[in-house]
């Protein structure tokens, strides 16, 4: 593969990285000014043969929604919601909040023409200048009129379209996917296409070839492998009530009651579900377990996901219902309790009643906090991303100075969740934890944007000297992955908490397909990425030093067991 080829995979990463789960289109109010209401479609990169769409829609309320698509050739690679649209007179600003990329522009005084710049989450800055068109030129949403027919989604596909479906998905893993056959054997896995696909014997609706497929997917053991609901199937749920309203944790193959977002008052916190809709729970956590995407064997971040999202994921993994009969375990014995769906809306508003704090509305994902404890400190890190870098690289470099002028002598790194982003944001901090020249990546060979990762990178001058530790569970994944790995090399840090997610070696690069007829997107990664580490083996779990596991019991009142182990473990060494 030419260099020039990986650069534009690699730039395109940044600039589309991984999302697995759809992500909803945020409404947005507009002036009247300027209405970029329709399609607008123009060259992206020039030389590369990228096409950029972006489509606006002003709903029934009046407020302004829309979408961006980008196209390789005639292969749609991204389809992805914009959020905080936002038009003044003749400027015109969103964000594309799964990639962390804000765009900036003007709609020109004729409205025929859109021009403006993205600035992809490594700082790079690329121009846009997109015309007004009556249809896009590819797409298939190309004959969308003034108002587009209200999608079924009980509408079933026949078998011939499934199968069609499947061999297109087959096509693009076997062709496409840098490592599909790692942890299965062609041998096995042709077996496995082929058992998949005879058992294609009646028409479904798209959430039931969903269900079909997804176990397959997962086998791939790569978490930047999957699948998830079409555009228009997700666009059609928005408004449906299909949730399941209970939070639930699964703890030592038990599910436990720890939030009632339905208030019923038969409902107690720590019960144990025994079964929903008739349905034993674990075989609910076996069908989950099979169907949820993780690299090679790791289990926890099956669990991370589980314990986060169960309600989303019972929709998408196991059924779409109106309500649910669980059966529980009460103190006074077995009871039937029946409860009623919930909207996203409605359960996002009990989710805030019962935790205001769940859902941050901080600028960064990046926060310092000195502890009670001497000397002592507390940097979490939700992500490797920010809408601006100079933003994030200002914050590491005034929070390592305050560091340095508290006399902190103990740092606890807190990535618990941290799913991964850009690799320069990770290399950034690394930069004050380490001591010595380092270098980030060895995979690929063909650098690309990322090719002064690949060169040592030195210390920074108010690098840490101190203690650190490291909070770690199944949520840590991709970059965060690669972030702990060259902790644990440089013997930098003691990790703390759950096995990572994520480990030294990953594969990204990743294009967005959509099936020909479900349009359920596939996620297929295309370059395998490996961080400049010796002695780790592919496949072998990232653990901690320390494992430490939150009880039920921690669960309930709210206690951050892990961070309390190592304030413990910090005053045993302090003494």
């Amino acid at each position: 593969m030419e260099k020039k080829k990986i650069t534009t995979l690699t730039c395109i990463a940044l600039f589309f990285a991984i999302s697995i789960v759809l992500l909803k289109a945020t409404p947005q109010s507009v002036s009247d000014v300027q209405n970029p209401e329709g399609f607008w479609e123009g060259e992206f990169m020039p030389r590369n043969n990228l096409t950029l769409i972006l489509f606006f829609h002003t709903q029934e309320n009046g407020a302004l929604s829309g979408r961006v698509l980008l196209f390789q050739g005639d292969m749609q690679i991204q389809n992805d919601p914009l959020a905080n649209i936002q038009v003044d007179q003749n400027h015109l600003s969103f964000l594309i909040e799964a990639k962390n990329t804000p765009f900036s522009g003007t709609i020109e005084s004729d409205s025929l023409r859109i021009r403006g710049e993205l600035t992809f989450p490594d700082g790079s800055v690329h121009p846009v200048v997109v015309n007004k068109v009556e249809k896009p030129s590819r797409g298939h949403f190309m004959e969308t009129k003034e108002k587009s027919p209200v999608f079924d989604i009980t509408h079933k596909y026949s078998v011939g379209q499934l199968r069609e479906d499947f061999n297109f998905l087959r096509e693009q893993l076997e062709n496409k996917h840098p490592q599909l056959y790692f942890y299965t054997s062609k041998d096995n896995f042709d077996k496995l296409f082929d058992s998949t696909f005879q058992r294609i014997e009646t028409a479904m609706t798209e959430d039931e070839f969903f269900r079909h497929i997804a176990p397959l997917v997962a086998q791939v053991r790569c978490c930047h492998t999957g699948i998830r609901p079409s555009v228009e199937f997700s666009d059609a749920l928005r408004d449906s009530a299909y949730l399941f309203p209970l939070d639930i944790k699964f703890i030592n193959d038990k599910a436990y009651i720890i939030a009632d977002y339905s208030q019923n008052p038969t409902i107690d916190v720590g019960m144990t579900i025994l079964s929903i809709n008739g349905t034993p729970i674990a075989d609910v956590w076996r069908q989950l377990m099979a169907s949820i995407p993780s690299d090679g064997l790791n289990e926890t971040t099956k669990t991370f996901e589980m314990n986060t999202n169960f309600s989303q994921l019972y929709a998408l993994y196991i059924d779409r219902c109106a309500h649910f009969d669980v059966e529980c375990v009460s103190p006074t014995g077995k009871i039937d309790i029946r409860l009623v769906a919930q909207t996203a809306e409605e359960q996002e508003k009990a989710r805030r009643q019962l935790d205001p704090g769940c859902f941050s509305s901080e600028p960064l994902p990046v926060q310092l906090q000195k502890m009670n404890e001497k000397a002592t400190a507390l940097l979490t890190v939700k992500g490797f991303w920010a809408p601006d870098s100079n933003q994030y690289y200002t914050f590491l470099r005034d929070a390592f100075r305050e560091i340095k002028s508290e006399n902190i002598q103990y740092l606890i790194i807190d990535v618990r969740g941290n799913t991964g982003g850009n690799p320069f944001f990770a290399a950034e901090l690394l930069s004050y934890l380490i001591q010595t020249d380092f270098t980030y990546f060895e995979l690929p060979k063909e650098k690309g944007e990322f090719a002064p990762l690949y060169q040592p990178i030195a210390p920074k001058k108010d690098h840490f000297n101190g203690d650190v530790y490291a909070l770690i569970d199944g949520g840590c994944l991709s970059t965060t992955g690669h972030f702990l790995s060259l902790l644990k090399y440089h013997k930098i840090a003691t990790l703390i908490g759950e096995e990572s997610g994520g480990s030294f070696t990953c594969n990204d690069g990743s294009i967005q397909l959509p099936l020909p007829h479900t349009k359920i997107i596939l996620n297929v990664p295309q370059i395998r990425f490996q961080t400049a580490v010796i002695g780790f083996k592919q496949g072998e779990p990232s653990l901690p030093d320390f494992v430490v596991k939150p009880t039920l019991e921690d669960f309930i009142a709210g206690r951050d067991a892990v961070l309390d182990y190592t304030l413990q473990l910090i005053r045993s060494i302090s003494r």
